[in-house]
């Protein structure tokens, strides 16, 4: 059955991934197959691929916001995010 895109400027998709999805993906195969370690590159394609689709579908800097609020990336000048009383 042939993919009829919903919008004019929908990304084709390949295999039930957007092309760029789908790229990411193909990327990490082949780091996967040359380095031998296929399991692990593919479970870090597919991470990619989740990010990708996170910061497709939610505003800018949604992504640095989580790493943030989680203690994963310091910024000097913004208080500590442990830190949820101020006195």
């Amino acid at each position: 059955m042939q993919y009829i895109p919903k919008y004019i400027d929908d990304l084709p998709q390949i295999l039930l991934l957007d092309a760029d999805e789908f790229i990411v993906l193909f990327i990490f195969f082949g780091f996967g197959i040359f380095l031998h370690q296929l399991i692990f590159f593919l479970i870090i394609g597919g991470i990619g691929v989740k990010i990708l689709n996170i910061s497709k579908t939610k505003k800018k800097g949604y992504i640095f916001h989580i790493l943030y609020w989680y203690g994963l990336l310091n910024f000097k000048f913004l208080p500590n995010p442990f830190n949820r009383y101020y006195y």
